[in-house]
This record gives C-alpha cells, sequence and structure tokens, in this order.
C-alpha cells in the first residue's frame, strides 16, 4: 500500500500548477507569479524554462505501471468492489 499523500504538498502542486498556466497566459512573469501564487521562484522557473516536469510525471519512466496503467487498475478494482468480488492479490 502507497502512503498518502501530504495535503500541503497536494495544493502546493495545484498553486504551482495554475501559476505556470498563468505565465503561459502572459498574465505573469515568472517572479511575480511565485509571488501571487506562494511558490518558489526557481521552481517555477524551472517548469517554465527549462521545461522540467512535475516529480510524478519525471519518474514515471521508472515505475513498473504507467499513469494511465495505474487509474485503469484502480477503474477495475473499484468495478470488482462494487460488484462484490473481493479484489485478491492472485487476481490483480
Amino acid at each position: 500500500m502507497t502512503r498518502p499523500k501530504d495535503p500541503d504538498s497536494v495544493e502546493y502542486e495545484a498553486r504551482l500548477q495554475e501559476a505556470f498556466a498563468a505565465v503561459l497566459k502572459g498574465e505573469h512573469t515568472c517572479h511575480s507569479a511565485a509571488t501571487a501564487f506562494n511558490v518558489h521562484c526557481r521552481t517555477l522557473y524551472g517548469h517554465v524554462k527549462e521545461n522540467r516536469k512535475p516529480r510524478n510525471q519525471a519518474h514515471e519512466s521508472n515505475q513498473i505501471l504507467t499513469h494511465t496503467e495505474e487509474k485503469e487498475l484502480v477503474r477495475w478494482i473499484t468495478l470488482l468492489t462494487i460488484s462484490g468480488y473481493p479484489p485478491r492479490y492472485a487476481i490483480l
């Protein structure tokens, strides 16, 4: 089982994505967006100028399942649970 996500890091990632979108739209510069959305300037600059990916996408090649495969597996397990079949490890 994986660790639960830290609510603060989820909130920070959302603010970072909003700041990134604001810079791409031309509403802010990197520095003003970092100040407005309360994110680190170098992190935002790395995403905008250096085309750096978010952490969960950057290390996807090191994972066994891709993000879409994980989502499909979660959907399938949910359907199994709803229909009354327990998702056993041997089935997965």
